[in-house]
């Protein structure tokens, strides 16, 4: 940690989280989370995520940028908020500070982060891949994360995810799916256009584990693949030619300026 905030101009975690095709990943992380049976059970019963799924995102993601890019106190204050979010989020069975689904959760953001900014900005060596896992696993551990409980690595993290989908722990049943469908297509957003949500149901459906896709009954063909496929030549080939202001998340810019 540098006196600016939770991480240095420099580091991996910068450089990644400031793009915004990054955010192309936000539906793979949201439904993996939910695909934990005791995560889903959580959400459905502690928010108005059925009713207003994006004013949860969009809370969650200025939070999370926040605390990446604000200075230390805009970065610890957004950490107390989540955490005094969640701190009435327990029932039978879970609680939002149980360390295997905070390793979980932190997981998801992790994996489809790095998995979003490879696919549609550029490879990571391993060294920036593991940078990235050690400074956010590091951040993390305000909310409670203890890092003994983590693997040692992004390409152990990477095998954890695996293991939890594989071993059946992370599996989606009823409460996660409806709240994945909730998530694709929002009961109150009729105002949107369909097509909208056919997009980003699809960019999901193609990031998703494969057995994941499966299980949350999303439909997918070697049609699908090969759209998917022109889908990101164009956007990586697009991200390099964008001005920063379209390129990168305004509170990356705005913490550019302040460093400088």
């Amino acid at each position: 940690m540098n006196g600016q905030g939770l991480f240095s101009p420099d580091s991996v975690a910068w450089k990644i989280d400031r793009e915004r095709a990054v955010l192309l990943g936000g539906g793979r992380s949201l439904l993996m989370q939910l695909a934990h049976p005791r995560v889903a059970r959580g959400v459905a019963e502690h928010s108005d995520f059925r009713r207003r799924p994006f004013r949860r995102l969009a809370r969650t993601l200025t939070l999370s940028l926040d605390s990446v890019f604000g200075d230390r106190d805009v970065a610890l204050r957004s950490a107390g908020r989540i955490n005094a979010a969640h701190a009435s989020v327990r029932g039978e069975g879970y609680s939002a500070f149980d360390p295997d689904l905070l390793l979980w959760v932190f997981a998801t953001l992790a994996d489809s982060a790095v998995l979003s900014y490879e696919l549609f900005v550029r490879r990571l060596t391993t060294a920036e891949k593991d940078a990235y896992y050690e400074e956010t696993l590091h951040a993390t551990q305000v909310l409670g994360l203890r890092r003994a409980l983590a693997p040692s690595d992004f390409a152990g993290l990477r095998e954890y995810v695996s293991e939890q989908i594989a071993s059946g722990a992370v599996r989606v049943d009823d409460t996660g799916y409806a709240m994945a469908h909730a998530t694709l297509y929002p009961p109150n957003a009729r105002f949107v256009p369909r097509a909208a949500f056919d997009a980003g149901a699809f960019i999901t459906a193609a990031l998703l584990p494969p057995e994941l896709r499966t299980q949350f009954r999303l439909p997918w063909s070697l049609r699908h693949q090969a759209a998917f496929e022109v889908f990101v030549r164009l956007v990586r080939g697009g991200v390099p030619l964008l001005p920063s202001t379209l390129r990168h998340v305004p509170q990356a810019r705005a913490a550019r300026r302040r460093v400088a």
